[in-house]
């Protein structure tokens, strides 16, 4: 964008291309011996006026415009009393319209500065003109794109107006519409403040050609037509007013015959010239056409155009092609229900009130309902009874199965009514009865909860009694030792059964069990009692091969329970935890490197004491080679210490006699 040219058109245009008074120095220049002309012309006007209204000769009418000149109004016996130029008179010859001498030359000179003014335009148009033709295409695209932007907005606006969406385009020839309205149609009813009844059609590889049936004004060629006309909207790029989950198909060709198309030019009949586009339908007709027929088959002798009109169904059907048919024909109807690819639909009405209701339904056939109409009309009943007997026999049976038809449908559908309301309430039942089964689950949970409170108590006290032998035990004197250790044993037997792997099992129960055969590879699963989290790697048969921190064990199923998938952080190796002690944990090895001999022994029985009371299998202890010296006092302690069963020398590949194995 050039920004010199808006520049050089302000100069001379405003924001709404009005010109500027001041757009040149001799229009401004005009503009002010105009503006003088006006007063003097105003004042002489008046002047002039005042006086022969004193003298009474003015009509009802004084003043007014006549051959683009300002004149007043007299009352035409007094004309000739008056100098001036007489322009007009009124229908009755009452009132003479005419130009006082005084005011005649002032007119003249304004007609001439007027006629100047414009002149003055259009030089400086011209002028505006020749200076910025050298833009000319750059005009030449800036109005094409503006163009493009106006039919964007206006697509967008009608969009909103019509409540448009974009339909799913699908591959495949297919029209599925939901709650679909003729545009024009809901914008009528919209203004009036009346509802629209929205459209459902489905058209697809087993049912392509929708044959619409029913009364005359129930909403049959509507239908076609909002069908036709969204689709070609959605092919155009336009959004349609239908629900989200609507999707069609793409149609390469698609033909309509809707309405009279008599020819008086080419001599054709209604009906020869809608066998002329029959023709042009079967010659074009395709797996990717859609034909769109409005009355189907009338226009010529009922028997004739209704074989005719089967016949060419038949043959668009073998085509494959997809359509919209309308019709009364009951030859048609049957058509649609013997053969595959082709669907009845018919337009609902209200038997009761004989009136239609405009609701499409598909998979049936509708009837034309004439002599229910007929007498709504108050049509005489002679007349409807002759009517009926010069009906055929078969076509009254026909008719009568349509409505045996329809009023099974009914049944049906006020039974799946009532099978819906039924499932519903099994429904809320069983929420319900979930809902109960959860809180007695929880419930549940609470009294383990309780019990495993009670759990804690009684391990806190035994924890507590077995600090106070061992302190006691450490502090004997040699001569008491002996006394002390045995009191400590007793203990340990007494309370052997009563230990962390029996809380582990009542945790258990508050933990999510896994249900028999629904363990599989790539399931997070925890040790019964722990928090830490494990990946399933394999199943065999009750017992599990699970990776805890790049560590294969197999586990009994029985121990396990189900874990929720970790996050990326949780996936991190974590150390192992235990759920049932709050004093610090302890891990499975100690450093003593580095530390003087007193401080090493310390911190070993520290751990060796926590170790044990955690109900750990064996530690490792990392004393390092050097001189021996904490070699010796961890070997000391073990030996001492009332928990360790056995210590040994790691293996030479994790240690060697650096490291020593406790076990517990």
């Amino acid at each position: 964008y050039d920004k010199k040219i808006g520049q050089t058109i302000s100069i001379v245009l405003d924001d709404e291309g009005v010109m500027r008074p001041n757009a040149s120095p001799e229009l401004v220049k005009i503009h002010k011996q105009i503006s003088n002309a006006r007063r003097e012309l105003e004042k002489e006007f008046q002047k002039a006026l005042i006086q022969l209204r004193k003298s009474g000769m003015l009509s009802d009418v004084e003043e007014s415009m006549r051959n683009n000149r300002r004149v007043i109004g007299l009352q035409s016996e007094y004309k000739r009393q008056v100098k001036g130029i007489i322009h007009d008179e009124s229908d009755t010859g009452k009132t003479s319209f005419i130009e006082p001498q005084e005011v005649v030359i002032i007119q003249n000179e304004l007609f001439e500065l007027e006629r100047e003014e414009k002149r003055e335009r259009y030089r400086i148009m011209e002028a505006l003109t020749a200076e910025i033709a050298i833009y000319k295409d750059h005009f030449a695209a800036y109005q094409w794109l503006l163009s493009v932007i106006d039919m964007k907005k206006a697509i967008a606006k009608y969009a909103i107006q019509i409540g448009g969406v974009q339909p799913f385009i699908d591959k495949k020839q297919v029209i599925q519409l939901y709650n679909a309205y003729h545009p024009v149609l809901y914008l009528l009813n919209k203004k009036q403040h009346k509802p629209t009844i929205p459209l459902q059609v489905e058209l697809n590889a087993d049912n392509r050609i929708l044959v619409i049936s029913g009364p005359n004004a129930g909403g049959k060629s509507v239908s076609l037509k909002t069908i036709g006309l969204l689709q070609l909207m959605a092919q155009s790029g336009l959004l349609i007013p239908c629900a989200d989950q609507s999707s069609i198909g793409v149609f390469k060709k698609i033909f309509c015959d809707a309405g009279d198309t008599q020819s008086i030019e080419d001599e054709l009949s209604t009906y020869s010239s809608r066998l002329m586009k029959m023709q042009k339908f079967i010659f074009h007709g395709d797996k990717e056409t859609l034909i769109l027929i409005d009355e189907f088959g009338t226009g010529t002798d009922p028997n004739a155009g209704g074989a005719i009109a089967e016949s060419v169904l038949d043959k668009l059907n073998q085509q494959q092609v997809f359509g919209v048919i309308t019709t009364h024909y009951a030859n048609l109807k049957v058509y649609a229900s013997n053969h595959p690819g082709v669907i009845n639909g018919s337009m609902l009405y209200d038997e009761e009130h004989l009136k239609p209701t405009y609701i499409l339904e598909s998979g049936k056939p509708g009837s034309s309902f004439a002599f229910e109409i007929a007498q709504k009309s108050k049509l005489p009943e002679d007349v409807i009874a002759k009517a009926r007997s010069l009906v055929s026999e078969e076509h009254i049976k026909f008719e009568e199965l349509l409505k045996n038809v329809r009023i099974e449908k009914e049944h049906l559908r006020l039974r799946e009514k009532e099978f819906k309301q039924h499932e519903q309430q099994l429904k809320q039942r069983e929420a319900e009865l979930k809902f109960e089964l959860q809180k007695a689950k929880e419930k549940q949970q609470q009294f383990q909860i309780k019990k495993l409170e009670k759990a804690d108590d009684s391990i806190q006290k035994m924890e507590t009694e077995f600090k106070e032998l061992l302190a006691a035990f450490k502090a004997a004197e040699p001569a008491h030792k002996q006394e002390t250790q045995q009191k400590l044993k007793a203990f340990i037997n007494q309370n052997k059964n009563t230990n962390l792997r029996n809380r582990k099992s009542q945790v258990r129960l508050v933990e999510k069990e896994i249900p028999a055969g629904t363990l599989q590879a790539g399931m997070y699963v925890k040790l019964a009692g722990g928090d830490e989290m494990g990946l399933v790697e394999s199943v065999i048969k009750d017992k599990a091969i699970v990776v805890f921190n790049n560590m294969k064990s197999t586990i009994a199923i029985s121990e396990l329970s189900l874990a929720e998938n970790p996050t990326e952080e949780n996936k991190k190796p974590s150390t192992t935890k235990l759920l049932l002690d709050k004093e610090e944990e302890a891990a499975p090895e100690i450093d003593l490197r580095g530390m003087p001999k007193e401080e090493a022994m310390m911190e070993l029985e520290k751990f060796l004491d926590s170790a044990m009371m955690r109900n750990v299998n064996h530690v490792r202890i990392i004393h390092g080679k050097g001189t021996g010296v904490l070699r010796q006092a961890v070997q000391y302690i073990l030996k001492q210490h009332i928990g360790v069963i056995k210590h040994n020398f790691e293996s030479q590949n994790m240690g060697g006699d650096g490291v020593t194995v406790a076990i517990f």
